[in-house]
């Protein structure tokens, strides 16, 4: 992050890291159980100004809602900050929202 923080865009749109995202996440939040639940993402860059950031980071929380649900919403996020906005025939057709997580973008 920081060598991307250094590179700045030739069209002076700031950095090559405020123009990226970068993505961290496991595949299961609970190897052992084989399940979704306390899932992580980290999500870092400015995505283009797709993120909402704070200059000491943001921690979300999404108690309560379905870890499956969040997990695919977390994609659907992804999905959306690439400019990808249709999700019809993304993921499990039975979750209640096919929308990005909310809180994310900016």
């Amino acid at each position: 992050m920081t060598k991307l923080k250094a590179i700045p865009e030739a069209d002076g749109s700031g950095s090559l890291f405020d123009n990226t995202l970068l993505v961290w996440a496991r595949d299961m939040g609970d190897a052992v159980s084989h399940n979704q639940k306390n899932m992580r993402f980290v999500f870092a860059g400015g995505a283009g100004g797709y993120l909402k950031t704070a200059p000491t980071g943001r921690y979300l929380h999404f108690a309560g809602a379905d870890p499956t649900d969040r997990h695919e919403r977390a994609l659907l996020s992804i999905c959306d900050a690439m400019g990808i906005s249709t999700f019809a025939g993304f993921g499990d057709p039975k979750l209640s929202a096919k929308t990005p997580l909310p809180g994310l973008a900016a």
